[in-house]
């Protein structure tokens, strides 16, 4: 029971133990901060029911109790901290009865307790141990019952102070005694002498008079009942409300439908039912009406506002299920479960609720074997979150949703709500979740495009508890990119981005030009998308225009190289290590100056330096020397005429590399074959009217081994291609996008991760970056697929880049854009598209109890679909209809063990699955999946333990109780222990039991010895 004994405002709490004949209070230290146990009474008889109240009209409250085996009813009034309490052993002593004692035929039996146990504690006691100030010694009460189970204070006969009501089993008497004054009792008034197995006794008014009323449960003769208070404590005889409960326990009233007058809870044993009675008005009850009849040895029942609703909700104790529970009032007498406080409440035995911690909700107590608990009531929401919006973009879920409001609401704790979002994919895979604090009411996550997730909301306290929403349909992010997380947004005048390791940590980090900075940087990529500020490679170039990556040096670095229009110049930047670099000049002659490119022109293992500058219309090469030495720019061609960009790539396939230029003031895109080391051929037009020609790029675009050819043309608003059909320079081009709106920048990606390269643009007028699927090596057609944009707000694109910047595996997005001065990127959301193909060549080979599988890998993003967690399932399928059996792999695994019954014919499948599951089986076609049937027999030895150091002695049992046999062993070095089994032949690692035996261990055998359901 909870009372504020010590008069300090909080609640402190009493403690009765049948056992070990104590009785205890606990010192609330405030905020539900208990002190160390103090015995208030201990005697050998026990102690079984105690309830706090002011007794003796003084204003403070004393302690009562009664114990299951004598005549006792004892109380104790505090004195402050200067006294002492001694022990009065109070009644007949002939009526004590030892601890061995019979109970009655109908009575449930005995717990199983420990000598010292604090259990088998009725309806009012509860408690966890703690401090005490000091009480007066026990007073005798009554020493004329047999047994008292309940005892509860009230004022029976209307005079203005407490009286103690009790129920006692072994004299089968419900009881009152008269206070008197001057703290004296009367003898005991008998109600009912023949409520056999009385076991609980509670006062109220239940008919409405305003008189308290006596309720009553009997578990001999399963009895709930009450007695009609007719005034100045006389009462009618017992009005049975059922006789249905068996082996009731306990019985409570309180006001369950909210119409004003007072109903009845019961607990019933051996029935496992909670139930209640309808107070339909003037003391007439309705029939029971259960609450649950799953509650396993219903013993202790209760009613408390415990979700803050305005409404009482009902709490038991269930004794063989080891549960506390509690059943949520939905109004107008409908209830429904609403949890268990515990699931491990060994006999539980009474259950109680009371504001412990003073936070203005009521907690609850309760007795279950050998320990009093608390538990404290953290406010859940009773709401779910409502006005839940789900958007999706590529490969990502965001949740949005109106925040609770109002303690009802919220559950009163606005500094601990909070909201958590969860996403699972169909049909299985892991769970994905991000949690907030309220008030904020959105959460994003990052999930696999195109799968279906189930996606829910939760809004809980911190302890975990809350309502959920949840989504009416599956949930499915397209695959794609991310908004642009900009890297910086003040380059001024961003005119080109490039990706490459410059710090050699194994991630690509990312090179910009700044044009109106004049200057050369890069961010330093720190892992998983995360970034540095803004670095400094190199100031005073004059107009940067365009950068490229190369070891020029050969130390084993990456060097940097720029040019620049203003100053016309051409320029290498030594990477010195640690993030510092070394400029050198190569040209100071490139007349406006637009591009340049590493690239080893004479095939002497050296990057040589490319350049291409528009107002001399000169496409140049410097000869790399070594040591970081060049030679003077060398012509390549001089008809370039406003030359913007330069590339190579062996166009022509004869082993060596070739130029690609594009040059706006002719229009045209075109290339000059490498004849020979140093030596090049006349130009060779790819396309005369590429009007305002302004980038190209190259890559094998078909899929047929020779070099394509990608360029921008600016002033048509041109993305095209050009096909290398024989492979030698003879081209055949085709437009990708006539609408590309001041197309500045192209290049080619594999960005969807299907094997073959797509293309990137980055047009200036329409601030826009554009990606186009190649469908040209699929359908073997001449077909590029415009995508949803990368982006629609990157001002005055100039540049665009791939890499994988965050380190999934996939290609991410670099933009550079003039107007806004921002390098940006963005995420690849990635494409976990299910394996197009299933695994071939199955073949099967048997074994004792065992199939060996092997397979043929999924090559490609068409078969694979271009998932790093591709992985593989193999399923034996039993011919007399048993369960079928499978293993799991990882690719590229192409082989696994499936261990099966004997002598029983298989079919065999192979599944080959993305991350989230989905994929072809190879039973999925018309051809029968191959069949083996495997022979009896014993396998190798499958180690358990290669470290079991003098095992002696072995064992197999269901140790844990879930099914299978787990292994159990003794050994030479003084030890026991065991192993779990978790199915298909698995095992975990040993645990020790027991490492204290002096001498060989050599026998062990499990059984069940105490008879508890276990081994």
């Amino acid at each position: 029971h909870a009372a504020d004994l010590d008069g300090d405002g909080d609640l402190d709490l009493l403690a009765a133990a049948a056992l070990d004949g104590a009785m205890y209070w606990h010192e609330n230290g405030g905020g539900g901060e208990f002190t160390a146990p103090r015995i208030l009474w201990a005697g050998p008889l026990g102690a079984a029911s105690v309830y706090a109240a002011d007794l003796n009209g003084d204003g403070i409250a004393e302690a009562l109790s009664g114990t299951p085996f004598n005549g006792g009813i004892v109380w104790h009034a505090p004195m402050g901290p200067e006294g002492v309490s001694s022990e009065t052993i109070v009644g007949d002593p002939a009526n004590a009865v030892g601890s061995d004692w019979e109970f009655a035929v109908s009575r449930p039996p005995p717990l199983a307790l420990p000598a010292d146990g604090a259990g088998q504690s009725p309806v009012q006691t509860t408690g966890i141990i703690v401090e005490t100030s000091e009480f007066s010694d026990p007073r005798v009460l009554a020493d004329d019952i047999i047994a008292g189970r309940s005892v509860y204070p009230a004022d029976l006969d209307g005079d203005g102070d407490l009286d103690v009501l009790t129920a006692s089993h072994r004299d089968a008497t419900v009881g009152w005694y008269e206070n008197q004054g001057d703290r004296t009792f009367s003898t005991r008034h008998a109600l009912e002498t023949n409520a056999q197995g009385a076991w609980s006794a509670y006062a109220a008014d239940l008919d409405g008079d305003g008189d308290l009323d006596v309720l009553s449960a009997s578990y001999s003769d399963d009895t709930v009942g009450w007695y009609e208070n007719q005034g100045e404590g006389e009462f009618e005889s017992l009005l049975p409300l059922s006789r249905c409960p068996r082996t009731v326990q306990s019985a409570y009233a309180a006001d369950l439908d909210g119409d004003g007058d007072l109903d009845v809870l019961s607990a019933s044993y051996s029935d496992d039912t909670v139930a209640w009675y309808e107070n339909q008005g003037e003391g007439v009850f309705s029939t029971r009406v259960a609450l649950a009849t799953d509650a396993d040895g219903a013993v202790s029942v209760h009613a408390a506002d415990l979700d803050g609703d305005g409404d009482l909700d009902v709490l038991a104790a269930l004794a063989l299920d080891d549960r506390i529970a509690w059943y949520e009032n939905q109004g107008g007498g409908a209830f429904a479960f609403g949890g268990n406080f515990d699931v491990e409440a060994d006999a539980a035995w009474d259950v109680h609720a009371a504001d412990l911690d003073g936070d203005g909700d009521l907690d609850v107590l309760a007795a279950a074997g050998t320990t009093f608990a608390w538990y404290e009531n953290v406010d859940a929401p009773t709401a779910a979150p409502r006005g839940v919006r789900v958007t999706t973009r590529p490969g990502q879920i965001t949740v949005s949703w109106e925040p609770l409001s109002g303690r009802t609401e919220s559950g009163g704790a606005p500094e601990t709500l909070r909201y958590v979002l969860s996403a699972t994919p169909i049909p299985d895979g892991a769970t994905l979740s991000c949690t907030v604090m309220a008030p904020v009411s959105e959460c994003t996550l990052e999930v696999q495009p195109e799968t279906p997730y189930s996606v829910s909301l939760f809004a809980e306290n911190d302890a975990g508890m809350g309502p959920e929403w949840k989504a009416n349909t599956s949930v499915e992010a397209p695959w794609g990119f991310s908004d642009a997380r900009d890297l910086g947004t003040s380059v001024r005048g961003a005119s080109a981005v490039h990706a490459a390791d410059l710090d050699g940590d194994g991630d690509a980090d990312v090179l910009f030009a700044s044009w109106l900075d004049d200057m050369i940087g890069w961010f330093d990529n720190q892992g998983g998308g995360r970034f540095s500020a803004k670095l400094t490679i190199a100031t005073g170039v004059d107009g940067a225009e365009a950068i490229d990556t190369a070891d020029l040096d050969r130390d084993g670095d990456l060097d940097v190289l720029s040019a620049s229009s203003n100053d016309n110049t051409i320029a290498w930047h030594e990477n010195m290590g640690g993030g510092s670099f070394q400029s050198h000049t190569l040209s100071t002659g490139a007349i406006l100056a637009r591009d340049v490119h590493a690239a080893d022109l004479n095939g002497d293992g050296f990057p040589d330096v490319l350049s291409a500058s528009e107002h001399d219309n000169r496409i140049a090469w410097h000869v790399n020397l070594g040591s970081g030495t060049f030679s003077a720019a060398l012509d390549i061609a001089t008809d370039a005429y406003g030359a913007q960009a330069v590339h190579s790539a062996d166009v022509d396939g004869d082993g060596d590399l070739d130029v690609l230029v594009a040059s706006a003031q002719d229009d045209t895109v075109a290339w000059y074959a490498n004849l020979s080391p140093g030596v090049f051929s006349e130009r060779r037009v790819i396309d005369p009217d590429a009007d305002g020609a302004i980038a190209v790029h190259a890559a094998d675009l078909t899929g047929d081994g020779t070099v394509d050819v990608l360029s921008a043309a600016s002033w048509e608003d041109r993305i095209a291609w050009y096909s290398n059909y024989k492979g030698d320079g003879t081209f055949d081009g085709s437009t990708i996008d006539f609408n590309a709106d001041g197309a500045w920048d192209v290049y080619a990606a594999d960005l969807d991760g299907d094997g073959d390269p797509d293309v990137l643009s980055a047009s200036r007028g329409n601030d826009r970056i554009a990606w186009y699927e190649n469908t040209v090596a699929d359908a073997n057609s001449p077909y590029f697929s415009r995508q949803p944009y990368v982006a629609t707000d990157a001002e005055g694109a100039e540049s665009v880049y791939a890499a994988d910047l965050d380190g999934d595996g996939d290609l991410d997005v670099l933009s550079a854009s003039f107007h806004d001065n921002t390098i940006a990127w963005y995420e690849n959301a990635g494409s976990p598209r299910a394996p197009a193909a299933a695994p071939d060549g199955v073949s099967v080979e048997a074994g004792p109890g065992r199939i060996e599988v092997e397979w043929q890998p999924l090559s490609g993003r068409s078969e694979s679909g271009g998932d790093p967690q591709l992985r593989y399932v193999a399923t034996a399928t039993p011919a007399d209809g048993g369960a079928s059996v499978s293993c799991t792999v990882e690719a590229p695994a192409t082989a696994c063990t499936i261990h099966v019954r004997s002598l029983v014919e298989h079919s065999v499948t192979v599944r080959a699955e993305n991350s989230a599951g989905a994929g072809p089986s190879s039973g999925d076609g018309a051809a029968a999946p191959p069949t083996v049937t495997p022979e009896w027999g014993f396998s190798g030895a499958l180690s358990l333990d290669e470290g079991a150091l003098g095992a002696l002695s072995a064992h197999a049992a269901d140790l844990d109780g879930d099914g299978d046999l787990d292994v159990l062993v003794g050994s030479f070095s003084d030890w026991i222990g065991w192993y779990e089994n978790h199915g298909d032949g698995a095992f975990a690692a040993r645990r020790i039991i027991a490492d204290d035996f002096d001498g060989r261990v050599w026998s062990i055998h499990a059984a069940d010895l105490d008879g508890d359901g276990d081994l």
